[in-house]
C-alpha cells in the first residue's frame, strides 16, 4: 500500500504485547512503517519521530525462533515493509533536498541584506553633495 492510500494507522495507545509471535510482530511494523509513511505524507514529522520507537519494538519482537509455516507469511510482510520504506526513505530525501535548497536561498538573501549594512543607516548620514544642490 502507499501512503496516499487508506492505511491503517497505528492505535493511539496501543502495544506492541499482542505481538509475541513473529507474524504479529511482522504485521505490527507494516503497520507502523505506514503509519510512518502516512504521517510524512502528513508532515507530521512529530508522529514521525515517536512511531519510531515502536517500530524498534516490533524488530526486536521478529528476533524470536520462526515456525517454518509462518516463513513465507513473515517474508511477504516484511517485503512489503521494505518497499513502503523505500518509498518513505525517497521522500525524506527529497524534502532533505528541499529543505537544504531553502537554506542556500536564505543564506543568499542574508549576505544580500548585510550588503545594504545597517537598517535604515542611509537615513541619519548627512546629505550628499546632489542633494544640497537643489
Amino acid at each position: 500500500m502507499s501512503p496516499g492510500d487508506q492505511t491503517p494507522a497505528v492505535p493511539p495507545g496501543a502495544s506492541l504485547s499482542r505481538a509475541a509471535e513473529p507474524v504479529e510482530a511482522a504485521r505490527w511494523l507494516l503497520q507502523v512503517v505506514q503509519a510512518q509513511a502516512c504521517a510524512l505524507e502528513d508532515g507530521d514529522l512529530a508522529r514521525f519521530e515517536r512511531l519510531r520507537d515502536e517500530r524498534g519494538d516490533a524488530l526486536r519482537r521478529l528476533d524470536r525462533p520462526l515456525a517454518p509455516t509462518d516463513k513465507e507469511t513473515v517474508r511477504e510482510l516484511l517485503r512489503t515493509a521494505v518497499e513502503v520504506d523505500r518509498r518513505t526513505e525517497g521522500r525524506l530525501r527529497a524534502l532533505l533536498n528541499e529543505t537544504e535548497r531553502a537554506l542556500r536561498e536564505v543564506r543568499r538573501g542574508h549576505s544580500a541584506v548585510a550588503g545594504y549594512g545597517r537598517l535604515g543607516a542611509h537615513l541619519s548620514r548627512t546629505s550628499s553633495r546632489v542633494d544640497r544642490l537643489r
